[in-house]
């Protein structure tokens, strides 16, 4: 529980009873590798926090293909912010890359009890804004870097998890053929 104290009071200063009864809400769930905290196309409500593995938020198109936008490890939030507020149907999934324990929390059991509480609100905008940056420095990554300079920003940002993930994913999330992730590694950055 120590974990998901520490993850609730990162958000800001949260009053210990607040803490506590969200964490009475919390329930430890194992998702083995390769399976889904969300699958897209399903309805969901659920908020994990990651206690240990590694996750990553993929959509897949009509094709077939795979674009992974995202990864979230230990201590981070995992979530589809618009099906969880409002139980509407998940645009991507959130899969794990690595088996995995979370905490996991039902939103509708966790909001409505808090719904006109001051520290819930401030998570619920953490939330918000965090993934709404996510997707602004994502669009930007890939609409002004080529795939050498998105490699390169990725081996900044999960500079941590890089040897974690493997290359096939790796490339889904720069939007390139696992080909031409080898040529990139190849000639160096």
């Amino acid at each position: 529980m120590e974990d998901l104290y520490n993850a609730l009071q990162a958000i800001g200063k949260l009053p210990d009873s607040g803490v506590e009864r969200f964490a009475k809400l919390a329930r430890q769930t194992k998702i083995v590798k390769g399976g889904y905290f969300i699958c897209e196309g399903d309805r969901t409500n659920k908020l994990g926090l990651v206690k240990q593995g590694l996750f990553r938020s993929v959509s897949v198109s009509q094709g077939g293909v795979e674009c992974t936008f995202d990864f979230s490890s230990e201590g981070d939030f995992i979530y589809e912010c618009h099906a969880m507020r409002t139980s509407a149907v998940a645009e991507y999934s959130v899969q794990a890359i690595e088996d995995a324990v979370i905490w996991e929390v039902d939103y509708k059991q966790w909001a409505e009890p808090f719904q006109d509480s001051v520290w819930w609100n401030k998570i619920l905008l953490a939330l918000t804004t965090s993934e709404l940056n996510q997707k602004r420095v994502r669009e930007i990554e890939l609409m002004q870097f080529n795939g050498k300079q998105r490699y390169a920003y990725f081996l900044e940002k999960y500079a941590a998890l890089g040897p974690r993930i493997k290359q096939h994913i790796v490339s889904s999330y720069l939007g390139i053929t696992p080909i031409s992730l080898s040529r990139i590694r190849k000639q160096g950055i």
